[in-house]
């Protein structure tokens, strides 16, 4: 009986000891993979290295019990046939991602150094105007960016990421500038010391002179998203931390032109209001300044540009004259009059033989849909002029005039005194006619297109068509619409561009034209209800065959 008993705790111990190989097994299995996947996530996902610490810490405690457990079994796992197979599988899939890793970082680097870029968003989200990059290289002074924002806990903050994707690429041309974050809530003080009450925030300051120029966040009512962390709003704080003095813009009022419609009481502006445009324009930093002339008697010496907008009611003599000085003096004039514009603002330009039509362009061929009075300005069809010294129009794709007259000149453009430089910067196609009654639209001889008219034109010019009087060198822009920029339309195509284009070629301010903020793309794939389950049931039911059908073909060739 003592036999039998003695014999039964040895049949007891030696199972142990086969139950504690098993679970040594497992454990050395379970931690090499843990071990392997948790190293993975540690370096390709920075939001979860805790998580990875965690699993790395587990994986080395699994590796040791197994130790514990049975080292003989750990031993004879590791040098049989299973430990031979895993640890071949280990070793190739860890050079297969230390190649991966080194493919990635050879990439990082290459790009880093400007070696190799190449930027596959639709509208190069990721890629700084030319201008931009002019500008940066150009920096001989240190500038620090100081970034105001609270971190989001979950990493995600879509306004952060895009402020390190723009200062990014600043820091990569230009080895001037550097950046910092602060968090205004861990440092007030330190927020207060730089004007900062609102965030998020960012400070470009010019470190020898002390100048410091800041971008607030701008966020709808009721939203966090700030608006204009922008690429233009970089560039123009960056201008004036290096010392760029701020131009001034005039706006003419007095006449009906359209205004600025956003109050306390309506936060929405109009659709037909000028806040946009204005907006756009101290984004390129410049101040802008009403100017009533029969008030003012006189346009200020400091005048950058004077812009005219859809004026409804006429001029009187003595502002006629102010303007018409101003011009001679070597003034630089953006003028948007609509066909219906007062007789006395079309006269303005008559001395340099500039005819604004009374009546509307209607285009047959580019429009918008059901809209022939809208005509369409394509650089495909080749309806944009520009030259080297004319650059406005260089970079725009589409811009439509909602009702808009043709500019002709009093004598032939090749009869023009050589003192007036002509330029025709957007036309319409040959496929257009000036269009005498709205009600009844309709080209009356069906056999003949008088196009293409000049809807757009910018003069250099330093004396008057008769050649009786020279002047300083003036610099006009003149469009035979206004509408094109109201509120309703300032975003659509590249209406605003052409516009602040525009004040910035008369304000020789070559670097901002075509720094403009680029949109960012959202992509829908719209799938009806037969595309939809073939693609849910692919997903689910190809891997898991796929898998099934290569195990098979191993299994039939190794059975």
């Amino acid at each position: 009986m003592e036999e039998e008993f003695t014999e039964n705790k040895a049949n007891d111990f030696y199972s142990v000891i086969r139950a504690a190989g098993l679970w040594s097994n497992v454990a050395t299995i379970l931690g090499l993979i843990i071990l392997f996947f948790s190293i993975i996530l540690f370096f390709l996902v920075s939001g979860l290295r805790n998580l990875s610490l965690g699993l790395i810490i587990f994986s080395i405690f699994l590796l040791l019990l197994a130790i514990v457990l049975s080292p003989k079994s750990v031993i004879g796992f590791l040098v049989g046939r299973q430990g031979r197979y895993g640890t071949n599988a280990l070793i190739i899939t860890s050079v297969f991602f230390f190649i991966l890793i080194l493919v990635n970082v050879l990439f990082y680097r290459l790009s880093q150094d400007g070696v190799l870029r190449q930027d596959l968003t639709a509208t190069r989200t990721f890629t700084l105007s030319p201008q931009s990059i002019q500008i940066l290289e150009n920096i001989d002074t240190a500038i620090d960016v100081t970034i105001f924002m609270v971190p989001d806990p979950s990493g995600t903050d879509p306004n952060r990421q895009q402020v390190v994707d723009l200062l990014d690429e600043f820091v990569r041309i230009s080895a001037n500038l550097k950046y910092e974050f602060v968090d205004p809530e861990m440092k007030p003080e330190f927020a207060q010391s730089y004007g900062i009450n609102q965030y998020p925030a960012i400070v470009f300051e010019n470190i020898s002179e002390g100048v410091k120029e800041s971008i607030n966040c701008s966020a709808t009512p009721g939203s966090q998203l700030c608006l204009n962390f922008s690429e233009e709003d970089f560039i123009s704080s960056l201008l004036i931390s290096t010392g760029q003095e701020k131009k001034v813009v005039y706006i003419l009022t007095g006449h009906g032109e359209p205004s600025i419609t956003t109050t306390i009481n309506n936060l929405q502006p109009t659709q037909d209001g000028f806040d946009y445009a204005i907006e756009g324009l101290e984004k390129d930093n410049y101040i802008v300044t009403p100017i009533n002339l029969i008030q003012d008697n006189k346009i200020p010496d400091n005048a950058a540009a004077l812009v005219i907008s859809g004026p409804k009611d006429d001029l009187t003599n003595s502002e006629y004259e102010i303007i018409n000085n101003y011009i001679k003096s070597g003034g630089r004039i953006l003028a948007m009059l609509d066909p219906e514009s007062p007789e006395l603002f079309k006269n303005l330009f008559i001395d340099w033989g500039i005819i604004l039509s009374s009546h509307s362009v209607a285009d047959s061929v580019s429009h918008i849909p059901n809209e022939l009075l809208t005509p369409l300005i394509q650089k495909a069809n080749g309806q944009f002029d520009s030259d080297s010294s004319v650059p406005i129009t260089k970079d725009l794709d589409t811009v439509y005039f909602p009702g808009v007259s043709s500019i002709t000149t009093s004598i032939p453009i090749f009869d023009i005194t050589p003192n007036i430089q002509f330029k025709t910067i957007a036309k319409t196609t040959p496929a257009s006619w000036v269009e005498t009654d709205s009600s009844n639209i309709s080209l009356d001889d069906k056999d003949m297109f008088p196009g293409p008219f000049p809807v757009g034109i910018a003069i250099e010019t330093v004396g008057t068509i008769d050649e009786l009087s020279t002047h300083e060198l003036a610099k006009l822009i003149i469009i035979g619409d206004s509408d094109y920029i109201a509120n309703y339309h300032y975003n659509f195509n590249d209406n605003k561009d052409l516009f602040l284009n525009s004040v910035n070629w008369l304000t020789e301010d070559y670097d901002l034209i075509s720094i403009r903020s680029k949109p960012i793309g959202i992509r829908y794939l719209v799938l009806n209800k037969r595309e939809k389950d073939f693609m849910k049931w692919s997903s689910w039911l190809f891997p898991p065959f796929i898998m099934l059908f290569i195990g098979g073909v191993v299994w039939w060739r190794r059975r």
